[in-house]
């Protein structure tokens, strides 16, 4: 069962990554505030706060309160930014090919139930979403990230803007046709369903051939 002071590192992260509710070099809400929302005592919060701060997530000045880290960007891992898209996408998808299999397989073995409750229900929230024909960036972005969190893995939270950039920036150069749709859709479906059943091999081959299919749609195997 997850302990008290790691379920708060927790939701603080969820707020700070999935939520967005919380920006960097943003002022968290003072001890009282934020204990009382999150359900816990002041003390697991500072001892929470602590732990975020010495992951680089937090940052603690004295005097002036809790903040959101600056550097919590991809510039801090020297990823630059997408000035060149097609080519930096395909640079992007190669490394995302490298990790994000094993992030998966990891969060099959680590998740919490509620993780893993969150993680198919976002994934049935953005299939609709799709079938509606609504723009879905954010929640494919979110997708991608409650996996990351779920795989409670400290380096893999800072290569969320990663994802995030990866994602936004395949759209805005294809317009989301009926066959990406369609993969994407089949592709979420089976990565969700492994993952429910917590087998990692078959959630890291799903999301394998889910950034392959990425890969294929957007040609970015033509150099």
């Amino acid at each position: 069962m997850e302990k008290v002071m790691d379920s708060t590192v927790r939701k603080i992260s969820d707020l700070i990554f999935i939520d967005a509710e919380f920006k960097p070099g943003e002022k968290l809400p003072g001890e009282n505030i934020l204990s009382e929302r999150l359900g816990v005592s002041r003390s697991t919060l500072r001892e929470a706060i602590k732990t975020l701060e010495g992951q680089g997530i937090l940052a603690v000045h004295r005097g002036k309160g809790t903040f959101v880290s600056e550097n919590l960007e991809v510039r801090e891992y020297d990823f630059g930014k997408l000035e060149r898209v097609k080519k930096e996408l395909r640079d992007l998808y190669e490394a995302r090919l490298l990790f994000e299999p094993e992030m998966a397989a990891l969060a099959c073995r680590r998740a919490t139930d509620e993780e893993i409750e969150q993680i198919v229900a976002i994934g049935a929230q953005l299939e609709e979403t799709i079938k509606q024909g609504k723009d879905h960036v954010k929640l494919g972005q979110k997708f991608h990230k409650v996996i990351v969190m779920a795989a409670h893995n400290e380096f893999l939270l800072r290569l969320l803007p990663l994802i995030d950039e990866a994602i936004a920036d395949a759209l805005s150069i294809h317009n989301a046709d009926e066959i990406m749709n369609a993969y994407t859709i089949q592709d979420h479906r089976m990565i969700v369903d492994f993952i429910r059943r917590r087998d990692a091999e078959g959630a890291a081959q799903a999301m394998s051939i889910h950034l392959k299919h990425g890969v294929n749609e957007l040609n970015l195997d033509k150099k």
